[in-house]
């Protein structure tokens, strides 16, 4: 047992908040770097809405590459663009995550598939640990969406003039 903060933990679950701290680490001083040179932050991409796509297909249980996985629905402020964790609460979670692993009691993650990308739904800490653990694939559920959604109907003809799309299809206002 070891002793920090006056909390006991067990030398595996020790290492195990070892680890997030270096990841996290890792990913503050790259946050900075990239603060102090100009350049933008290093974020995970968002994919909004895609539990909502019609278009959407269930592709099933597969392995995946561990490194095609590059966004988020719904957690993109959390992880950096490698999965580094971003925030301090997420600590103890990914810990039992790491512990998990080598118990080998993961579910898989849930994963939309948009062109060769994959974009995460449930499952982000799981993805953390595994790309800072070295691992290439992870189960996934996988749902694709396709990449080139299907072109919208031509609105009709009036009068022998044809209407103008606007705003590609999207919600307007009019002042």
């Amino acid at each position: 047992m070891t002793t920090l903060h006056g909390a006991q933990f067990s030398n595996q679950r020790y290492m195990a908040l070892e680890a997030f701290d270096r990841i996290r680490r890792q990913a503050g001083w790259l946050a900075l770097f990239r603060k102090l040179t100009g350049r933008p932050a290093s974020r995970l991409q968002a994919f909004f809405a895609a539990s909502r796509q019609p278009e959407r297909r269930y592709l099933g249980l597969k392995d995946i590459p561990v490194m095609q996985i590059t966004g988020s629905l719904n957690r993109f402020e959390d992880f950096d663009a490698t999965f580094r964790p971003l925030k301090s609460h997420l600590r103890g979670r990914w810990a039992d995550i790491y512990l998990q692993l080598r118990e080998d009691r993961w579910p898989p993650v849930i994963v939309f598939k948009v062109g060769e990308a994959y974009f995460v739904e449930d499952g982000h800490h799981r993805v953390s640990v595994a790309r800072s653990t070295g691992m290439a694939y992870i189960q996934a559920e996988v749902w694709e969406i396709p990449a080139h959604p299907a072109p919208a109907p031509r609105p009709a003809k009036v009068s022998g003039l044809q209407a103008e799309p606007c705003c590609a299809g999207l919600a307007c206002q009019t002042a």
